[in-house]
């Protein structure tokens, strides 16, 4: 008997055989993707049940048992069997609760999609996102090592089992070609369609389908190359010799490699840390490891993009200042840079310690979050305003000199909101390429209802009106305005 029959009858008998049917299959054949914040991830096996099914029930009752593996799982479950039977008004409001437990909670966001026919061109079926072909993300959840192919909140699910320390390829692993299948396949059931930037973009950031089954992107009859960057005639043609392999699940290396593993960081800033945070000897020999095993090797030889860091700042972190500064050489010639960082540290000493890969660095982004001294030193804390605007105008000058990408980020909150528009035109004063604007995320460093207080991106916010107004006047105002984490949306037509 299959699951789903499985599931059937024990439907009948209540939520204890439910449950039993449901933990007897995660024993015997678990799930080899799952979302990081429920112990047990069963929702894609409940879903299909709930749309095969012809029985008439309670979910608040059936699914009781199945509780306790997370809160956002199960209100997720109940909003799908609500909408199942078309009550979409107890749909959404239990959709919303999986939400107040996680604002980031993927399942209930692509439902919420559905319900507002956001989705209606289907992108899935349309385009193809390059990350999980292409990108390898190393970063330290919850104390564990783990490797993903994009951010949580774009993606939050985790390859079941793998241990970075101990497991070779962890590149082609089952649950990273599941993933990839899933891209292939259209449904993309493993992001969050609704936050993630590239979905929401696709036509600048993702590949279409037609180009991957054209005999070459050059030659296509209606796709004009004059209409595609660079970067993307790359990727479209990496992308089409891959879906015509006999295995497309299979790639032989990353050609971008994100670094998150390294907490360590000069500043606190209370979005991110309760603390400054410094690393122990054991686990920098841990860290020196894995650069060592997984990094270093792809690395070699290979045209690689390497990002570091998100999880912390690449200057102030002894070990990631000391691996940068090892890419060196005629075998790392096909090495780019990114780094990602806070500026603090971006004086004329740490320009000089990042002297001899100079050359190499594509891309700078400065995390900032504010527009003025009073809200800096507080969202930013312990930075000095004074001495990020003297970085900010070297970092301009190294641009001019080296050509790199000068790119600034602003996470948006009710302390910060007001500022949206200061924040852009402080890009103009520096000559950035790129004024980022993201959404806060609780990274368990805020209570639910302090997070609810901050979070403006809320639509239930008080000030989320007057977020949305500023929002939008800056968008359209300033040409270099880059919104992620899914703030289109939010954007007045």
């Amino acid at each position: 008997m299959n699951l789903l029959d499985q599931l059937e009858t024990a439907s009948q008998k209540g939520s204890k055989e439910f449950r039993r049917i449901l933990d007897m299959q995660f024993a015997n054949s678990p799930p080899v993707l799952t979302h990081h914040r429920v112990t047990k991830d069963v929702y894609f096996w409940v879903i299909d049940w709930i749309n095969t099914t012809q029985q008439i029930f309670d979910p608040f009752v059936l699914f009781q048992d199945i509780r306790e593996f997370g809160e956002s799982q199960f209100y997720g479950l109940v909003a799908e069997a609500k909408w199942a039977i078309n009550d979409e008004q107890s749909a959404r409001v239990a959709a919303q609760q999986a939400l107040d437990f996680d604002p980031f909670y993927a399942p209930a966001h692509n439902l919420m999609n559905i319900m507002d026919g956001v989705d209606v061109e289907n992108v899935g079926n349309k385009f193809i996102c390059c990350q999980p072909f292409t990108q390898m993300e190393l970063k330290t959840i919850a104390g564990r090592d783990q490797f993903t192919f994009c951010c949580l909140q774009w993606s939050p699910y985790l390859i079941t089992g793998l241990d970075l320390h101990k497991d070779e390829d962890i590149w082609n692993s089952e649950g990273a070609r599941e993933f990839r299948k899933s891209i292939l396949d259209g449904n993309y059931k493993y992001c969050n369609k609704r936050i993630c930037t590239l979905y929401n973009n696709p036509i600048h950031n993702m590949v279409t389908r037609e180009e991957t089954r054209a005999t070459s992107t050059l030659t296509s009859t209606s796709i004009k190359p004059t209409k595609l960057s660079p970067k993307r005639l790359i990727q479209s043609d990496f992308m089409r010799k891959q879906t015509q392999k006999v295995d497309p699940y299979f790639v032989d290396r990353p050609r971008h490699i994100f670094i998150a593993y390294d907490e360590s960081c000069n500043l606190a800033c209370p979005s991110c840390r309760k603390g400054i945070k410094r690393v122990s000897e054991k686990k920098r020999i841990e860290m020196d490891d894995l650069f060592e095993s997984h990094v270093r090797p792809l690395l070699i030889n290979g045209k690689t993009h390497l990002t570091a860091s998100g999880h912390g700042d690449p200057i102030g972190s002894p070990h990631l200042r000391n691996k940068l500064k090892s890419i060196v050489g005629i075998e790392y010639s096909g090495v780019k840079i990114n780094l990602q960082t806070n500026g603090q540290l971006l004086d004329e000493y740490g320009w000089n310690e990042l002297s001899n890969i100079l050359t190499k660095i594509a891309d700078i982004r400065i995390s900032i979050d504010a527009a003025t001294k009073e809200t800096y030193e507080v969202v930013r804390f312990p930075g000095n305003w004074e001495k990020l605007l003297a970085n900010l105008d070297l970092t301009k000058q190294y641009k001019k000199k080296h050509g790199f990408r000068f790119i600034i980020n602003f996470c948006i909150q009710s302390f910060n909101f007001n500022e949206i528009m200061q924040f852009a035109e402080l890009g103009q004063q520096y000559g950035v390429d790129k004024v980022n604007f993201q959404q806060l995320i609780n990274w368990g460093t805020y209570s639910s209802e302090d997070y609810k207080n901050r979070n403006i991106a809320d639509v239930n916010h008080v000030r989320h009106d007057d977020f949305k107004q500023l929002l939008t006047h800056t968008f359209y105002k300033y040409p270099n305005i880059q919104l992620s984490s899914g703030l289109r949306r939010f954007l007045n037509r």
